[in-house]
Parts: structure tokens; sequence; C-alpha cells
């Protein structure tokens, strides 16, 4: 029997939360979860906290 590898290699373990990540979900018109990754970034990266917030506004603006 032949073990099929494609989708442990193609499936996340964990959340991918990377700022490339979250400028695609906001192009694909996913504000929501790209404001989520920000958030992420934030706690991840403290000092970038102005840059990501400034991310995070721009993208609530799109929402409304």
């Amino acid at each position: 029997e032949v073990e099929d590898l494609s989708e442990r290699s193609t499936t996340l373990k964990k959340p991918l939360f990377t700022e490339s990540y979250a400028k695609i979900l906001g192009r694909q018109g996913r504000f929501d979860k790209a404001i989520e990754v920000y958030q992420h970034l934030i706690v991840k990266n403290p000092e970038k906290i102005a840059y990501f917030a400034q991310k995070i506004e721009e993208l609530q603006k799109k929402i409304l």
C-alpha cells in the first residue's frame, strides 16, 4: 500500500501568522482574518505595534 504524503506536506499544523499572510488575506477581502493575524503579530513583535495598529485601522475602514 502506498502512503499519500501530499496531505502531510500541504496541511498546516499551526496557525500561520506572518505579515505576508495578513497582506494576502487583505487583498482577498478577508479583512477580519487579516486583522486577527496583525493582532497576533503585535503580541509577537511589540516593537512594531504602531505599524501593525495602522494596518489594522486601514482594514477596519474597509469593513465599514
